[in-house]
């Protein structure tokens, strides 16, 4: 026997709108009568590996050819935050076979990511391809590593075009795909910063840089950030072991090791100088991206007719991004 009130008092606050409902979470609803439970759906992504050079793990190596890292390394970071996958498979580098794929997709999928096909090749098929089915919001950002990104819309589908890089791959994610699905799941805009101190000194470069980095604490209490070897954007070996991206402005005057004037946030934190934390906040979080992702999502009928609307007015319509949509009476998720 307990006493009345001594789990939760009348009037109080169970589930925050926008939590993840797990075992505690559950078992709360059901003690107080919480049935039925209004929540968002998981969102629908699918995944595409661009490339004919592209292997399966389990294939032997030949010339030429390397293996398919970015589909699997993708799908587990998305089951990772609760995503349903719909489809995820190799696309072929035949235009006439590669673009009838992505529109089944895109009619299928809440979220379409590429990984590849995004540079300057001549078989890069992803960035013509999006020109011609859907509305391109960017196709380059301000970002190391990572700069080939490309962002579409097709009617209610978002579209990633991530660089076939590993680590561009899976920065990109963490910074752009993951906020959209925080977004669209009701989640919030992102991870809250902490402060940190870099344990060796970091020459800045000419775009954002997010180094893979090891995240300790010292024996004064004080959390510590440290890159984690070398940060090439095809070695992946730099996020084994990582708990932290470290975000290091742009510029030539950064302090180095030992100040402790730095920000970060989790998963993946994010180590910005005060005097710049507002602009490198900003690139970091993606603000006016995750404001187009703050939406419910549609219904699974969705009306189809607004891919078709999407791509008639494709060469007319500026590419500049629409203005927030920001859902406040959504359910939690």
């Amino acid at each position: 026997m307990r006493q009345i009130g001594s789990d939760a008092r009348a009037g109080q606050l169970l589930v925050r709108a926008g939590s993840s409902i797990g075992p505690a979470e559950i078992g709360m609803l059901a003690t107080y009568g919480g049935d039925p439970v209004t929540v968002r759906r998981k969102p629908r992504v699918s995944i595409v590996s661009t490339g004919d050079e592209l292997l399966e793990p389990g294939e032997p190596l030949t010339l030429g050819k390397i293996r398919d890292s970015n589909r699997y390394m993708l799908r587990s970071a998305l089951e990772s935050i609760g995503a349903e996958i719909v489809w995820a498979g190799k696309g072929p580098d035949v235009r006439s076979e590669l673009e009838p794929l992505l529109v089944r997709l895109i009619a299928d999928s809440d979220i379409v990511l590429t990984s590849g096909g995004v540079s300057m090749g001549d078989l890069d098929l992803i960035k013509p391809i999006l020109l011609d089915l859907a509305t391109v919001h960017f196709r380059r950002v301000f970002l190391k590593p990572g700069k080939p990104l490309n962002f579409a819309t097709a009617g209610p589908t978002l579209i990633f075009g991530l660089p076939g890089n590993p680590v561009s791959a899976l920065v990109g994610f963490e910074v752009f795909v993951k906020s959209a699905i925080r977004k669209m799941t009701g989640a919030g805009e992102g991870p809250e910063t902490v402060r940190v101190t870099l344990g060796a000194d970091t020459e800045p470069t000419d775009r954002v840089e997010y180094q893979r980095a090891v995240l300790t604490v010292d024996a004064d209490g004080k959390l510590v950030a440290s890159a984690n070897g070398s940060q090439g954007s095809s070695r992946l070996a730099s996020f084994l072991g990582a708990n932290a991206l470290i975000v290091i402005p742009p510029g030539d005057d950064l302090p180095g090791r030992g100040n402790g004037r730095r920000h970060s946030h989790r998963p993946g934190l994010i180590a910005v100088t005060p005097r710049r934390a507002n602009r490198a906040r900003r690139a970091a979080s993606c603000g006016w991206f995750r404001n187009y992702a703050t939406r419910s999502f549609p219904s699974r009928d969705r009306d189809r007719s607004r891919f078709g609307d999407s791509r008639s007015r494709r060469r007319d319509r500026p590419a500049r991004f629409p203005g927030p949509r920001i859902d406040r009476n959504s359910p939690a998720a």
